[in-house]
């Protein structure tokens, strides 16, 4: 494990976490422009991804279960709202290569759910988390530091 994932309560993708995303893993190109270059086990509730656009930027999304009266998600995948990690309060515009990036994964993940691939039932709303975890800090480091 890397230490700011330790640092961060970020674990390795566990077997539910691999059933949802199946071939979707680390180096997987989508749509041409973005790369998932880390997939994370569930953390409070929800998937913490690290994506790359093809300048080399890095950015995190986490995905959700969907609430239709939760905050609008940066990704719809029918039952999965995925957001941007950014420390946001949605108030700012979205950076768009980021944005464009959570919706292909977005869009591969219903992919996958169409195939079959299932919700893994410890996933949670963004409200359910905000309850639980109402003073939460989320980071998801970006960059990978083997100890």
């Amino acid at each position: 494990m890397l230490d700011a994932d330790a640092a961060h309560d970020l674990h390795p993708a566990d077997p539910t976490v691999e059933r949802l995303f199946g071939s979707l893993r680390p180096g997987t190109l989508l749509e041409g422009h973005w790369r998932i270059e880390r997939l994370h086990g569930l953390r409070a509730g929800a998937i913490p991804v690290v994506l790359s656009a093809r300048d080399g930027s890095r950015f995190a999304a986490e995905v959700f279960r969907a609430d239709a009266d939760g905050p609008t998600p940066v990704g719809d995948a029918g039952p999965l709202a995925l957001y941007l990690v950014n420390r946001g309060d949605g108030d700012a515009a979205t950076d768009e290569v980021a944005g464009l990036g959570v919706q292909a994964l977005a869009r591969a993940l219903r992919g996958r759910l169409d195939e079959g691939a299932e919700v893994p039932d410890a996933l949670v709303t963004h409200a359910t988390r905000r309850r639980a975890h109402p003073a939460g800090v989320f980071h998801v480091p970006l960059e990978q530091r083997e100890r």
